[in-house]
């Protein structure tokens, strides 16, 4: 038995003349929502910006996504806007053409400058650089919870990333228009990044809380040793010391010394004892 083959054709309602029917408007929106919740990843293709209402960003990844699922082409017109040796600056006009049938869909905007705050300073490496520094070319910047010293950014140093900011607002901006997202997301060309130069010279955090050691003594008139769990949070056992693994009155396996009138360390997160390599042999 020959199974007969259903080809269904789609209608490219892109050359039908007059306005787009309602459902064609309606499957468009359903498209971008199906996208973000099967295909993007938050984080990745998009992501929530402080400040900038309940959409989320769409990032360069998304619009390269979107860009897939619509057959759509980008191709970027480059201007060099420079009219000052301290200043280098890009606008980015960026073409989307439905590369199926050739039309051009709309034109995109990006403009990036070394003038921006986040390419403009950088933090100083160390104290003599912003001391020799021109007064002019140095500041200090005040944060919420910091201060910074910072020096002008060399413009020639940042050229390339300033170019490929701008084609990236650019191109975000180029396929939102071109898919009618914009109810859906708003424009995220910094990659939620608010205030770059805080998320470079704020101190980073220690991953695990530093607790200093609790010595724990014993009673020299008793070879009972008392002791409690102090909030220690290593697993490194002390120069000079070894874990036991006897009872805290008995024999030390370490080293095969009596555990009695010796100094003593208990750490919590391994459940261990440790004691001092200096104690009586047996």
């Amino acid at each position: 038995m020959i199974q007969e083959t259903v080809v269904q054709t789609y209608t490219d309602v892109l050359r039908t003349p007059g306005p787009l029917d309602f459902k064609d408007v309606r499957r468009n929106t359903q498209l971008v929502k199906k996208a973000l919740v099967e295909v993007m990843v938050e984080g990745v293709d998009y992501g929530k910006i402080p400040g900038c209402g309940d959409k989320p960003g769409l990032f360069k990844a998304g619009s390269e996504k979107l860009g897939l699922m619509f057959k759509l082409g980008c191709f970027p017109n480059v201007k060099n806007e420079s009219d000052n040796p301290d200043i280098i600056k890009y606008v980015v006009l960026t073409k989307v053409i439905h590369l199926p049938t050739g039309i051009e869909m709309c034109v995109g905007v990006g403009c990036a400058s070394t003038d921006e705050e986040k390419y403009k300073w950088r933090k100083v490496y160390q104290k003599a650089e912003y001391e020799n520094s021109p007064e002019e070319r140095r500041r200090i910047k005040y944060g919420r919870d910091y201060t910074v010293e910072q020096v002008r950014t060399n413009p020639a140093d940042v050229e390339n990333t300033i170019l490929k900011m701008a084609a990236k607002r650019s191109m975000v901006d180029a396929i939102i228009k071109a898919t009618a997202a914009t109810d859906i997301f708003n424009q995220g060309e910094d990659d939620i990044i608010i205030d770059i130069e805080e998320s470079r010279n704020t101190p980073k955090k220690p991953k695990t809380k530093e607790v200093p050691i609790v010595e724990i003594k014993t009673d020299p008139a008793s070879e009972n040793v008392t002791y409690d769990k102090p909030t220690n949070d290593t697993r490194i056992a002390p120069e000079g010391f070894v874990k036991m693994s006897a009872k805290f009155d008995g024999t030390c396996k370490g080293c095969n010394g009596i555990i009695y009138q010796k100094t003593m360390m208990f750490f919590n997160k391994t459940k261990g004892a440790y004691h001092n390599l200096d104690c009586i042999d047996a």
